[in-house]
């Protein structure tokens, strides 16, 4: 009789402990807890990747310009080698920004 009443206390207290105190133990529940967050970071990036430009229209414009404009439009910083010295001329409408700056880095 003690013994199940302690095996039904336990039950209820290990029930009410919220589970990432009990992933806390490095089992496996600890491991899928840094897959899962992984997996969130990722998720992030790839929406960073994904941002899009609604329009980019320029003729004659220095590279370095253009790739701080895309940079602004997207919050991320783009650096151009000093030792580049390209003009651009390009016209861009609703594509991610990664595409966009391969586009111009395979063009020039």
């Amino acid at each position: 009789m003690r013994s199940a009443r302690l095996f039904a206390t336990v039950a209820v207290v290990a029930a009410l402990v919220p589970a990432t105190a009990r992933a806390q133990g490095g089992g496996d529940a600890a491991k899928t807890g840094k897959e899962i967050e992984r997996f969130l970071e990722s998720r992030k990036t790839d929406a960073v990747l994904k941002r899009v430009i609604p329009e980019l229209t320029v003729e004659d414009a220095d590279l370095r310009d253009v790739m701080d404009q895309i940079g602004r439009a997207v919050g991320r910083n783009i650096i151009v080698e000093p030792d580049i010295h390209e003009k651009v001329t390009i016209s861009l409408r609703g594509i991610p920004w990664k595409d966009a700056v391969d586009v111009i880095a395979n063009a020039y």
